[in-house]
């Protein structure tokens, strides 16, 4: 039975298990799948847990030549 950490709710302490278990960076998708929650209520939840100190985002790595948007022409 996983224990209640006493600064979140039981879907952040279960986020926090995820993550703990994952190793590795999730995406907010992967972490909405995990927790059966919309990303929105995902992100939230992460935006708790980075405000407290519990974890920390990272930007995906991007190749430049595969951003979105208009491509700009030299």
């Amino acid at each position: 039975m996983q224990s209640t950490l006493p600064f979140a709710g039981q879907t952040q302490s279960n986020l926090l298990h995820i993550l703990m278990r994952s190793g590795t960076a999730m995406s907010i998708e992967d972490i909405a799948r995990a927790l059966g929650v919309t990303k929105t209520a995902a992100r939230q939840h992460i935006l708790n847990l980075q405000q407290g100190g519990y974890v920390q985002t990272a930007e995906p790595d991007t190749d430049p030549h595969q951003r979105r948007g208009r491509p700009s022409y030299n």
